[in-house]
Protein backbone atom coordinates (compact mmCIF):
# COMPACT_ATOMS: atom_id res chain seq x y z
CA UNK A 1 0.00 0.00 0.00
CA UNK A 2 1.11 3.79 -0.37
CA UNK A 3 1.92 5.17 2.56
CA UNK A 4 0.67 9.30 3.24
CA UNK A 5 3.86 11.55 3.69
CA UNK A 6 4.49 12.02 7.78
CA UNK A 7 3.60 15.81 7.94
CA UNK A 8 5.67 17.46 10.44
CA UNK A 9 3.95 19.46 13.90
CA UNK A 10 4.27 22.91 12.14
CA UNK A 11 2.75 21.94 8.83
CA UNK A 12 0.16 20.76 10.68
CA UNK A 13 -0.29 23.83 12.59
CA UNK A 14 -0.08 26.09 9.51
CA UNK A 15 -2.44 24.36 7.53
CA UNK A 16 -4.91 24.37 11.03
CA UNK A 17 -4.53 28.72 10.90
CA UNK A 18 -5.19 28.67 7.83
CA UNK A 19 -8.29 26.77 8.34
CA UNK A 20 -9.75 29.20 10.85
CA UNK A 21 -8.74 32.14 8.68
CA UNK A 22 -10.60 31.14 6.46
CA UNK A 23 -14.00 30.27 8.07
CA UNK A 24 -15.52 33.45 8.45
CA UNK A 25 -18.70 31.40 10.10
CA UNK A 26 -16.69 31.20 13.26
CA UNK A 27 -16.00 34.80 13.51
CA UNK A 28 -20.21 35.39 13.44
CA UNK A 29 -21.06 32.74 15.53
CA UNK A 30 -22.51 33.46 18.88
CA UNK A 31 -20.29 30.74 20.55
CA UNK A 32 -17.30 30.74 22.18
CA UNK A 33 -14.61 29.25 20.31
CA UNK A 34 -11.01 28.35 21.19
CA UNK A 35 -8.59 26.31 18.47
CA UNK A 36 -5.05 24.92 19.52
CA UNK A 37 -2.51 23.08 17.45
CA UNK A 38 -0.67 19.99 18.79
CA UNK A 39 1.77 22.10 21.01
CA UNK A 40 -1.27 22.90 22.93
CA UNK A 41 -1.26 26.50 21.78
CA UNK A 42 -3.71 28.97 21.03
CA UNK A 43 -3.77 29.97 17.71
CA UNK A 44 -7.36 30.85 17.26
CA UNK A 45 -10.20 32.53 19.56
CA UNK A 46 -13.53 34.04 18.02
CA UNK A 47 -14.87 37.54 18.37
CA UNK A 48 -17.50 35.69 20.64
CA UNK A 49 -14.94 34.46 23.20
CA UNK A 50 -13.03 37.35 23.67
CA UNK A 51 -16.33 39.18 24.35
CA UNK A 52 -16.78 36.85 27.03
CA UNK A 53 -13.21 36.98 28.48
CA UNK A 54 -13.53 40.65 28.85
CA UNK A 55 -16.62 40.74 31.32
CA UNK A 56 -14.86 38.15 33.10
CA UNK A 57 -10.91 39.75 32.63
CA UNK A 58 -10.28 40.32 36.35
CA UNK A 59 -11.24 36.72 37.50
CA UNK A 60 -8.78 35.57 34.22
CA UNK A 61 -5.99 37.88 35.65
CA UNK A 62 -6.19 37.15 38.57
CA UNK A 63 -6.42 33.12 38.50
CA UNK A 64 -4.23 32.67 35.18
CA UNK A 65 -2.24 36.07 34.63
CA UNK A 66 -3.58 35.36 30.98
CA UNK A 67 -4.56 38.93 29.15
CA UNK A 68 -7.61 38.48 26.96
CA UNK A 69 -5.86 40.58 24.08
CA UNK A 70 -2.27 38.67 24.10
CA UNK A 71 -3.97 34.98 23.68
CA UNK A 72 -2.73 33.96 20.81
CA UNK A 73 0.60 32.06 20.99
CA UNK A 74 -0.45 31.22 24.53
CA UNK A 75 -0.99 27.88 26.14
CA UNK A 76 -4.50 26.10 26.87
CA UNK A 77 -2.85 24.82 29.93
CA UNK A 78 -3.63 28.74 31.70
CA UNK A 79 -7.05 27.77 32.10
CA UNK A 80 -6.38 24.44 33.94
CA UNK A 81 -5.25 23.27 36.74
CA UNK A 82 -3.70 20.07 35.76
CA UNK A 83 -2.32 19.93 32.77
CA UNK A 84 -1.68 16.34 32.40
CA UNK A 85 -5.10 15.22 32.66
CA UNK A 86 -5.87 17.86 30.17
CA UNK A 87 -3.24 16.44 27.62
CA UNK A 88 -4.57 13.07 28.69
CA UNK A 89 -8.14 13.91 27.53
CA UNK A 90 -7.37 15.56 24.49
CA UNK A 91 -5.37 13.12 22.91
CA UNK A 92 -7.25 10.13 23.38
CA UNK A 93 -9.28 10.20 19.85
CA UNK A 94 -11.95 7.49 21.17
CA UNK A 95 -12.42 9.80 24.46
CA UNK A 96 -13.46 12.80 22.33
CA UNK A 97 -15.93 14.85 22.10
CA UNK A 98 -15.10 15.45 25.98
CA UNK A 99 -17.47 18.45 27.70
CA UNK A 100 -16.59 19.67 31.40
CA UNK A 101 -16.91 22.43 33.64
CA UNK A 102 -14.59 24.80 35.41
CA UNK A 103 -14.43 28.04 36.93
CA UNK A 104 -13.21 31.77 37.20
CA UNK A 105 -13.93 32.99 40.50
CA UNK A 106 -17.94 33.42 39.96
CA UNK A 107 -18.56 32.63 36.43
CA UNK A 108 -18.56 28.59 35.84
CA UNK A 109 -18.15 27.75 32.48
CA UNK A 110 -19.56 24.52 30.28
CA UNK A 111 -16.80 23.62 27.49
CA UNK A 112 -16.92 20.92 24.44
CA UNK A 113 -13.96 19.74 23.75
CA UNK A 114 -13.22 18.02 20.14
CA UNK A 115 -10.21 17.26 17.74
CA UNK A 116 -9.81 18.91 14.37
CA UNK A 117 -8.86 16.63 11.51
CA UNK A 118 -8.20 17.38 8.01
CA UNK A 119 -9.68 15.61 5.09
CA UNK A 120 -7.18 12.48 5.44
CA UNK A 121 -8.02 12.45 9.15
CA UNK A 122 -5.00 13.52 10.18
CA UNK A 123 -5.58 15.49 13.94
CA UNK A 124 -4.36 19.12 13.79
CA UNK A 125 -5.26 20.33 16.79
CA UNK A 126 -8.16 20.60 19.17
CA UNK A 127 -11.34 23.08 19.19
CA UNK A 128 -12.86 24.02 22.62
CA UNK A 129 -17.00 25.75 22.32
CA UNK A 130 -17.67 26.82 25.81
CA UNK A 131 -20.72 28.85 27.59
CA UNK A 132 -21.06 31.26 30.58
CA UNK A 133 -23.94 28.60 32.59
CA UNK A 134 -23.84 30.87 35.76
CA UNK A 135 -26.94 31.86 35.54
CA UNK A 136 -28.42 29.03 34.20
CA UNK A 137 -27.08 26.56 36.74
CA UNK A 138 -27.99 29.33 39.58
CA UNK A 139 -31.65 29.38 37.87
CA UNK A 140 -31.02 25.02 38.26
CA UNK A 141 -30.28 25.83 41.44
CA UNK A 142 -32.91 28.08 42.71
CA UNK A 143 -34.90 26.18 41.19
CA UNK A 144 -33.99 21.90 42.79
CA UNK A 145 -34.00 24.26 46.29
CA UNK A 146 -37.70 25.83 45.98
CA UNK A 147 -38.83 22.22 44.71
CA UNK A 148 -37.16 20.45 47.73
CA UNK A 149 -38.60 22.91 49.93
CA UNK A 150 -42.06 21.88 48.36
CA UNK A 151 -41.54 18.67 48.86
CA UNK A 152 -40.58 18.59 52.61
CA UNK A 153 -43.38 20.35 53.53
CA UNK A 154 -46.28 19.29 51.05
CA UNK A 155 -47.19 16.18 49.05
CA UNK A 156 -46.71 16.07 45.71
CA UNK A 157 -48.25 13.73 43.26
CA UNK A 158 -47.24 13.60 39.50
CA UNK A 159 -49.56 12.45 36.66
CA UNK A 160 -49.55 12.09 32.86
CA UNK A 161 -52.44 13.45 30.54
CA UNK A 162 -54.66 10.70 30.90
CA UNK A 163 -54.49 10.85 34.61
CA UNK A 164 -51.28 8.16 34.86
CA UNK A 165 -49.34 7.93 38.10
CA UNK A 166 -46.09 8.27 37.23
CA UNK A 167 -44.31 9.45 40.91
CA UNK A 168 -45.70 10.48 44.87
CA UNK A 169 -43.30 11.53 47.22
CA UNK A 170 -43.18 10.32 51.12
CA UNK A 171 -46.16 12.70 52.33
CA UNK A 172 -48.39 12.05 49.63
CA UNK A 173 -47.96 8.15 50.34
CA UNK A 174 -48.14 8.81 54.24
CA UNK A 175 -51.31 10.74 53.78
CA UNK A 176 -53.37 8.03 51.43
CA UNK A 177 -51.88 4.81 53.19
CA UNK A 178 -50.34 3.66 50.28
CA UNK A 179 -46.48 3.02 48.89
CA UNK A 180 -45.16 4.13 45.42
CA UNK A 181 -45.42 0.42 44.62
CA UNK A 182 -49.16 0.53 44.97
CA UNK A 183 -49.89 3.54 42.60
CA UNK A 184 -47.64 3.86 40.00
CA UNK A 185 -48.91 3.36 36.84
CA UNK A 186 -52.73 3.11 37.86
CA UNK A 187 -54.79 5.98 37.41
CA UNK A 188 -55.82 9.29 39.75
CA UNK A 189 -59.80 7.74 39.90
CA UNK A 190 -58.43 5.17 42.27
CA UNK A 191 -58.62 8.15 44.89
CA UNK A 192 -61.94 9.53 44.44
CA UNK A 193 -64.88 7.55 44.83
CA UNK A 194 -66.92 5.78 41.98
CA UNK A 195 -69.74 8.38 41.99
CA UNK A 196 -67.18 11.00 41.47
CA UNK A 197 -65.21 8.94 39.00
CA UNK A 198 -68.50 8.33 36.78
CA UNK A 199 -69.39 12.60 36.93
CA UNK A 200 -69.47 15.46 34.70
CA UNK A 201 -67.16 16.99 37.24
CA UNK A 202 -64.17 14.70 37.01
CA UNK A 203 -64.38 14.39 33.56
CA UNK A 204 -64.03 18.04 33.39
CA UNK A 205 -61.24 18.29 35.74
CA UNK A 206 -59.17 16.30 33.68
CA UNK A 207 -60.08 18.63 30.35
CA UNK A 208 -58.92 21.32 32.05
CA UNK A 209 -55.71 20.18 32.65
CA UNK A 210 -55.43 18.95 29.48
CA UNK A 211 -56.52 22.48 28.14
CA UNK A 212 -52.97 23.67 30.66
CA UNK A 213 -55.39 25.37 33.13
CA UNK A 214 -54.98 25.13 36.74
CA UNK A 215 -57.15 23.95 39.34
CA UNK A 216 -57.22 24.74 43.12
CA UNK A 217 -59.85 23.31 45.55
CA UNK A 218 -59.99 21.57 48.92
CA UNK A 219 -61.03 18.16 47.30
CA UNK A 220 -62.52 14.86 49.05
CA UNK A 221 -60.50 11.76 48.36
CA UNK A 222 -60.50 8.26 49.16
CA UNK A 223 -57.32 6.50 50.90
CA UNK A 224 -56.69 2.73 51.29
CA UNK A 225 -58.93 0.71 52.95
CA UNK A 226 -61.99 3.21 51.95
CA UNK A 227 -60.15 5.68 54.11
CA UNK A 228 -62.29 9.45 53.97
CA UNK A 229 -59.18 12.30 53.40
CA UNK A 230 -59.65 16.02 52.32
CA UNK A 231 -56.73 17.80 50.68
CA UNK A 232 -56.78 21.66 49.90
CA UNK A 233 -54.94 21.23 46.78
CA UNK A 234 -53.67 22.60 43.27
CA UNK A 235 -53.03 20.71 40.39
CA UNK A 236 -50.35 22.08 38.03
CA UNK A 237 -50.49 20.92 34.11
CA UNK A 238 -46.66 21.89 33.63
CA UNK A 239 -45.81 22.87 29.98
CA UNK A 240 -43.26 22.39 27.61
CA UNK A 241 -41.22 24.86 25.34
CA UNK A 242 -44.52 25.56 22.94
CA UNK A 243 -46.72 25.99 25.98
CA UNK A 244 -48.54 22.44 25.83
CA UNK A 245 -49.02 20.67 28.85
CA UNK A 246 -47.09 17.14 29.04
CA UNK A 247 -47.88 16.28 32.44
CA UNK A 248 -49.50 17.16 36.13
CA UNK A 249 -48.27 17.89 39.57
CA UNK A 250 -50.44 18.39 42.46
CA UNK A 251 -49.46 20.29 45.50
CA UNK A 252 -51.50 19.00 48.36
CA UNK A 253 -52.17 19.57 51.94
CA UNK A 254 -54.00 17.01 54.39
CA UNK A 255 -56.85 19.08 56.05
CA UNK A 256 -58.95 15.72 57.08
CA UNK A 257 -57.82 17.10 61.09
CA UNK A 258 -59.56 20.32 61.01
CA UNK A 259 -62.30 19.29 58.60
CA UNK A 260 -63.76 16.60 60.75
CA UNK A 261 -62.78 19.40 64.05
CA UNK A 262 -65.09 21.73 62.11
CA UNK A 263 -67.70 19.16 61.42
CA UNK A 264 -68.12 18.33 65.05
CA UNK A 265 -68.18 21.91 66.23
CA UNK A 266 -70.74 22.76 63.54
CA UNK A 267 -72.51 19.22 64.93
CA UNK A 268 -72.17 20.75 68.34
CA UNK A 269 -73.68 24.16 67.33
CA UNK A 270 -76.68 22.71 65.47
Amino acid sequence: KQRMPRVSRATRTTTLTSLMATTAVLESLRANVFVANLDFEIVYVNPCARETLRKIAMDVKASFGVDVEQMLGSSIHAFHRNPEAVERILTNAEGLPYQTEFSFGKTTLEARINNVQDAHGTVLGYVVAWEDVTYRQRLDLDSAGQIAAIHRSQAVIEFDLDSTITHANDIFLQTMGYTLEEIKGKKHGMFVSEETRNSADYRELWARLNRGEFVSDTFRRVGKGGREVYIQGVYNPILNRQGKPFKVVKFATDITASRLRSADFEGQIA
